[in-house]
């Protein structure tokens, strides 16, 4: 989950923020930076299945004329439709607030291209997380 805010402040955390299964999950803060939230999504595809080194390692075939430019796509589906390979995919799920700009939505779906994010989806925070942000950003200011 990535929680879009002010000031071009990305938070994300795993899993499900719901008060009546226990404990909400802690937020950790990122930019937009190529240290931040594209180091961030890069490592967590590349622990699950690698998809961002082998889409990079197909660009460089074709770079060098070793692979046909058209057969990136039909390449990247093969990889993403193995079975091993479902099982394992990073699912991001995109939430602005109110308070964030329409550019940091752009600047995250350039980043699910950049670093190979093949599943996610722009759904609106919910209450919970509008407070989680709430709580995060009173620490950092």
């Amino acid at each position: 989950n990535l929680l879009l805010t002010k000031n071009n402040i990305v938070y994300w955390y795993f899993g499900v923020a719901d008060q009546s299964k226990g404990a909400l999950p802690s937020l950790t803060k990122t930019n937009y930076s190529a240290n931040g939230l594209r180091k961030l999504l890069i490592t967590e595809n590349n622990k699950r299945h690698n998809a961002y080194n082998y889409m990079e390692d197909l660009k460089k075939q074709v770079k060098e004329g070793r692979l046909p430019q058209d057969s990136l796509p039909k390449k990247r589906l093969a990889f993403l439709q193995d079975s091993k390979i479902k099982t394992s995919l990073l699912y991001v799920y995109i939430k602005a607030d109110k308070d964030s700009k329409y550019k940091n939505m752009v600047d995250v779906l350039d980043e699910m291209a950049v670093c190979n994010i093949g599943n996610y989806v722009l759904v609106e925070t919910n209450q919970v997380e509008d407070m989680m942000i709430t709580n995060a950003n009173s620490y950092t200011n």
